[in-house]
């Protein structure tokens, strides 16, 4: 009886060594099987070398053993040798190495409950087919293929574990629905596209607040059990206007969070290259992003759109409803002719640009006419198409232009989009950490250009999720950056070898390229090593589940 309880302790030590890892891969690929089977693949020469390899050869080793010694000898080896050896290397990580992550595992409801469940089916399954039919010296020897079992749980769990979720989830839709429409709210506006969500998001609530007492989803919150949660804790009867994010990596996302909130208003941002993984197309991409505008036709409702990406015009175009286009410059736009304006269209559009290293400054044009001048001290053409986004709502909400202006005026850089930074040395820091795709990449470069009397350093490990364009886009991405920094640093392997070339080929000198495995403390020792004459733009800082 004690051996047995001494094997459980060691099979679970053994877990525990290895299920906080796989619970904050699991908790950062969003609780997905299919991706995480994709982190999987994706990450398999990682896991094999550093993991199952030790653990194969580890216990081929105690076979051997297990045949040749008396069964007091073997466990002599056992415990003497191999547990500790095992174990060492099990926590390598967290015995030599202090590791910081950038978004570390939170112990949600979720993972507790999934963590409770996994250990009630490994308990059962190891003490009622293991122990019962298997020796106990066997089971020794068989320790380090715990990782075997250990995976097989893990997913069984998971599935488990999805269906109790799902019908939590569904308790608590029920919940955020009865909420909304008990509610003050007069106007719920949903907000997607690839990139510029948040951004616009921020910038319409600030302006809208000017009028309104509205409430947005915080931070990046852009999933279904994000806004459910907004919903329930931060709702109340003060509360008219409800801007919600949507984001989505699959087809049905968008319409999901539709049928939750039902958006009478809804802003298009962007259609881009982003999620190729779990999305697999271009064109499955666009459809989803389209999901808003179905939903909003449907309901006979409003539509924001901009008009300077060339898929989202596309979506423009068909819709016939009452609509806002927002674009640069319209007299010298490619895509739309200024004179197909009708009755239930406005269009609303940037003249007179200033941009510059403290912000920018425009004429808004409304079908072509001045309408008001605006200031901000956000950086970037890009952020003045997110502005005319919000503004465009702000006019159908009928807010005054003194109350657009001041609004506008109080727009602060979002963390880590573009956030400047100032370093102890005096470097200019660029922050645009959150995760990017090839077309806000451009738009990062355009903004480090503007520094143009400095000398220029990006910091990147490249794009990701972009399936079998990866190589291609970074390619591209590195000939770009070649043409406006003086220095490149890559960060981490995943896409060293095609920034490299893209560089290079772009113009780039090799001895002005510099690789680093992470954001440590070597990056943060070279930055320090910069003065006042640098700027530095950060460009995605991958998430831990990136080796």
């Amino acid at each position: 009886m004690i051996e047995i309880i001494l094997l459980n302790a060691i099979y679970i030590f053994s877990v525990f060594s290895m299920l906080p890892k796989c619970l904050h891969i699991y908790q950062l690929e969003s609780y997905d099987c299919k991706k995480n089977y994709i982190w999987f693949k994706l990450n398999l020469n990682f896991v094999f070398y550093k993991y199952l390899l030790f653990d194969v050869i580890l216990f081929f080793i105690n076979y051997c053993f297990l045949l040749i010694l008396s069964d007091l000898f073997f466990l002599i080896y056992f415990f003497i040798l191999v547990l500790p050896c095992y174990f060492f290397i099990s926590y390598y990580d967290e015995i030599l190495k202090t590791k910081t992550h950038k978004k570390p595992l939170m112990f949600t409801n979720r993972i507790k409950r999934f963590t409770l469940i996994f250990l009630i089916f490994y308990l059962l399954i190891f003490n009622f087919l293991f122990i019962k039919y298997f020796s106990l010296n066997l089971l020794y020897c068989l320790l380090p293929l715990n990782f075997l079992l250990f995976s097989l749980i893990f997913v069984l769990s998971h599935f488990v574990s999805n269906i109790i979720e799902k019908t939590i989830a569904y308790c608590f839709i029920s919940s955020a629905k009865k909420i909304l429409r008990e509610s003050n709210i007069i106007t719920t506006i949903g907000i997607t596209g690839s990139f510029g969500k948040t951004s616009v998001k921020n910038f319409m609530h600030t302006i809208l607040s000017e009028k309104f007492n509205s409430l947005s989803t915080p931070k990046s919150y852009n999933t279904p059990m994000g806004v459910v949660k907004t919903i329930r804790e931060n709702l109340n009867f003060q509360h008219k206007v409800f801007v919600v994010e949507m984001g989505a990596d699959k087809k049905g996302d968008i319409h999901k969070l539709c049928e939750i909130v039902y958006p009478n208003m809804g802003v298009l941002t962007s259609i881009g290259k982003q999620h190729l993984n779990t999305f697999k197309s271009f064109e499955n991409i666009i459809q989803t992003k389209s999901e808003l505008s179905e939903f909003i036709k449907a309901i006979s409702g409003i539509m924001v759109f901009n008009l300077d990406d060339k898929n989202v015009l596309d979506i423009y175009l068909k819709y016939s409803l009452k609509k806002y286009g927002v674009c640069i410059d319209i007299n010298n736009h490619e895509n739309f002719e200024q004179k197909r304006i009708f009755d239930n269209e406005t269009i609303l559009s940037a003249y007179n640009i200033t941009l510059s290293e403290k912000g920018c400054k425009f004429d808004l044009l409304k079908n072509n006419e001045y309408f008001l001048t605006a200031e901000s001290v956000l950086l970037g053409k890009h952020n003045i198409l997110n502005i005319l986004l919000a503004v465009a709502v702000a006019v159908e909400l009928n807010l005054s232009k003194n109350e657009i202006i001041t609004g506008i005026r109080k727009l602060k850089p979002i963390p880590n989009r573009l956030e400047i930074k100032k370093l102890a040395n005096g470097a200019t820091l660029i922050d645009n950490g959150f995760n990017s795709n090839p077309t806000s990449a451009q738009v990062s470069l355009e903004v480090l250009s503007l520094f143009n009397k400095k000398i220029k350093t990006i910091i990147t490990p490249g794009l990701v999720e972009l399936a079998n364009e990866q190589y291609t886009e970074n390619y591209l991405f590195g000939k770009s950056i070649a043409k406006v920094a003086d220095t490149a640093i890559i960060v981490n392997n995943v896409n060293k070898n095609s920034l490299t070339a893209g560089l290079i080929d772009g113009g780039m000198e090799k001895d002005k390229i510099l690789y680093f495995d992470n954001f440590n403390s070597s990056l943060i020792n070279y930055l320090k090593t910069l003065s006042a004459n640098n700027v530095v733009l950060i460009e995605n800082d991958l998430p831990d589940n990136y080796k």
